[in-house]
């Protein structure tokens, strides 16, 4: 039963994600690595292995959320009523008076393919091919909750409930090329500014969302009722049947039924990056900058509808 729950929670706590890019703030700090892509100001060339790769994330998780758990030494028993002694341990837990109502984390990698840059009479020019991949996660209060209650358990011990309910989840992740032409232009010692073009080209995306997943156990039986749907963007066309408006997500399973046919890129696109930045008195820099202003049309959409399904925990404890 307790391996049941785990799958459960963990399953609500995978899929309550969405995608959403990173804030970049960091273009304004001084000898930033990926200070190009704001305003071109100097020449360089790089290329895989050797140029920049960036991680970032942000959250309004807090971190006195998380913590350690002691068990201590306790008495078992094995399969033939023999007892031992069960030696203590330390696990991480979650604290519930630091839990918020809808708990959020984003995080978005950017790795350097290619990058040019190069200074010709007053502008600075860069062209670079770029990989990104973003993800974010959000998990709903409710969830967690359960979360923290399953990793106080004993190794022996059962999370006893009867429902678990959670809303308004979001599962989205994209990752993507850019292929971009920057412009840099230093009209002052005091002022500079720039702008980029750049064309996307999608390589995979996943969009899931959960109106309602309600989970009931009644005796040994528990069913989940989600009310939701799943859209696929693949670099590839899933030739599915389609069953009342949608693919037959089911027909995945039948491997005669299902073709799979090559296709580059998954999604088309086109942004747009503008920026200034001004010197003012006292050391200061005031800078100003619009990122991403554009659109990602993506295909070879695999859709479907999540419904319901229904668990045997007694069987489930057999098989262990």
């Amino acid at each position: 039963m307790k391996r049941i729950i785990t799958i459960v929670l963990a399953c609500a706590f995978a899929f309550s994600a969405f995608a959403q890019q990173s804030a970049r703030t960091a273009f304004f700090m001084n000898d930033y690595a990926y200070a190009y892509k704001f305003i071109p100001t100097k020449g360089h060339v790089s290329f895989l292995g050797l140029g920049n790769t960036g991680v970032s994330a942000e959250s309004n998780v807090d971190g006195r959320m998380f913590k350690l758990i002691e068990h201590p030494e306790e008495a078992g028993y094995d399969e033939y009523g023999n007892q031992y002694l069960k030696s203590s341990y330390t696990s991480t837990g979650l604290d519930k008076r630091y839990i918020k109502a809808d708990n959020r984390l984003n995080s978005t990698i950017d790795m350097d393919l290619l990058s040019i840059g190069f200074r010709k009479a007053k502008f600075f020019h860069s062209i670079d091919l770029s990989l990104k991949v973003d993800a974010g996660l959000r998990v709903p209060g409710s969830v967690l909750e359960l979360i923290s209650d399953a990793l106080e358990l004993g190794e022996d011990d059962e999370l006893e409930i009867s429902s678990i309910s959670a809303n308004n989840i979001k599962l989205g992740a994209n990752a993507y090329t850019e292929l971009a032409y920057g412009l840099g232009w230093q009209i002052s010692d005091k002022l500079s500014i720039g702008a980029r073009a750049k064309l996307i080209l999608g390589m995979a995306a996943a969009d899931i969302k959960f109106n309602s997943i309600q989970a009931q156990m009644n005796e040994d039986i528990l069913s989940v009722n989600t009310d939701g749907s799943v859209n696929l963007y693949l670099p590839s066309t899933l030739q599915v049947p389609v069953k009342d408006g949608s693919y037959d997500l089911e027909a995945l399973d039948d491997i005669d039924e299902t073709e799979i046919l090559a296709g580059m890129p998954a999604g088309f696109g086109v942004a747009f990056d503008l920026g200034a930045s001004y010197k003012i008195p006292n050391g200061l820099t005031a800078s100003l900058s619009i990122n991403d202003l554009g659109f990602v049309n993506w295909k070879n959409a695999v859709c479907g509808e999540l419904g319901s399904f229904e668990i045997d925990t007694a069987e489930e404890e057999e098989d262990e």
